[in-house]
């Protein structure tokens, strides 16, 4: 199924470097949650001289891991929309069939290592049931887990909610750019946009509902569809303005904005009425925090330039998906072995241990399976690939 457009253009961005860089800043948000805000929380919450705003400020930096989460799924959507115009733009046609063969080996491999061994060789006892994974609804597995008294979810399976979100975006976007082309893209981002911060106002006093449910978090990626359509129709609409700002400022105005969000969080933890305020600015943040980079791209003090972050950044989906089954297999082995678990020290090193071993997973991952299936993305690809793109 295609849909077809005027002569071929060229010349605009396929890859946007500074992206990768904030994909490992976006990866930092829920491993440090994950791996230690989890194990330190109630030991800082006893110290006195944190309680209040100085505790705010620790969790929203160290145990914030849902806003990492929101920042992938901006990045998503503007990349995703982005991609599909200028596949259109640079080809006279796009190509649905194609769009979905490269999203899928991309992203199933990894997700259906995670399902196989959770559902075939987990040694332990899940509530979770596998026809939602399979169908690519976690979320909603997780929401009845969590809703349904006497359930829980599995931590290493619980994760896997952000990424069913992220597919039933890609399964319904493409189909509104082939059935209503470009004016569908713009028009359907913003009535996405407005129905996703209508359910944010809905599900305000429910917040794990206001956090998992598809239809708030379309919020965070329809602002990044909204994004690419802008950027991809008038480029310098945004860097004329931002290149007078300098790159000063603008990394000015980026701090002040984290600090604002930051502020609103924290107002959103006792006063549930501003989770519909918060979310619109997240989603803010996270589009001006991409769009600022991508401006501002091969600036000598851009996140481009941060050539671990660039290189760490196609990691970061299997680091995503294999750091709970790693810890949970460490805590096994150290519990086997006899050490404390109320000890501190314990708990660092075991998940000292977890980062490392779980980044060589993901390493080892990248260069076999999912690599394996990405070599073959290039034949569903309109473009050549640069060197270094997944």
């Amino acid at each position: 199924m295609e849909l077809e457009a005027g002569p071929e253009v060229s010349g605009s961005r396929t890859h946007f470097p500074s992206l990768d860089a904030i994909r490992t800043f976006a990866c930092f948000f829920p491993i440090s949650t994950h791996l230690l805000w989890e194990i330190t929380e109630q030991r800082l919450a006893g110290l006195p001289w944190l309680e209040g705003l100085p505790m705010g400020v620790l969790a929203f930096l160290f145990g914030n891991g849902i806003f990492g989460v929101r920042l992938f799924m901006a990045m998503s959507g503007f990349l995703i929309t982005y991609l599909m115009l200028r596949e259109l733009k640079g080809t006279g046609r796009f190509s649905l069939r194609n769009f979905y063969v490269r999203r899928i080996l991309r992203i199933w491999p990894a997700y259906f290592i995670v399902l196989g061994y959770m559902f075939w060789l987990f040694p332990g006892h899940l509530h979770e049931r596998l026809w939602p994974y399979l169908l690519f609804l976690p979320n909603f597995e997780l929401l009845r887990l969590t809703h349904t008294p006497g359930l829980y979810s599995n931590s290493q399976l619980s994760l896997l909610w952000s990424v069913g979100i992220e597919e039933q975006f890609y399964l319904i976007w493409p189909l509104v750019f082939v059935f209503f082309g470009v004016a569908g893209l713009r028009w359907g981002g913003v009535l996405f946009w407005l129905v996703a911060w209508a359910s944010q106002f809905y599900f305000w006093n429910d917040v794990v509902t206001w956090s998992n449910h598809t239809v708030p978090c379309f919020l965070y990626i329809s602002s990044g569809t909204l994004l690419g359509c802008a950027y991809h129709a008038c480029p310098e609409g945004f860097e004329r303005p931002l290149r007078a700002l300098g790159y000063g400022r603008v990394v000015g105005l980026t701090l002040a904005f984290f600090v604002f969000m930051f502020g609103l969080g924290y107002l959103s933890l006792a006063h549930h009425v501003w989770l519909p305020i918060y979310g619109p600015f997240t989603a803010f943040f996270c589009c001006w925090l991409m769009i600022s980079q991508i401006v501002y791209q091969g600036h000598r003090f851009s996140s481009d330039r941060i050539k671990p972050m660039v290189n760490f950044s196609k990691y970061t989906y299997g680091l995503y998906m294999y750091h709970r089954i790693v810890q949970w297999w460490l805590v096994q082995l150290f519990g086997r072995l006899g050490f404390d678990f109320a000890s501190l020290s314990t708990l660092l090193m075991v998940n000292g241990c977890t980062l490392i071993l779980a980044c060589l997973a993901s390493y080892l991952s990248f260069h076999t399976v999912e690599g394996y299936f990405m070599s073959k993305k290039h034949l569903f690809s309109p473009f050549s690939r640069p060197k270094g793109q997944v």
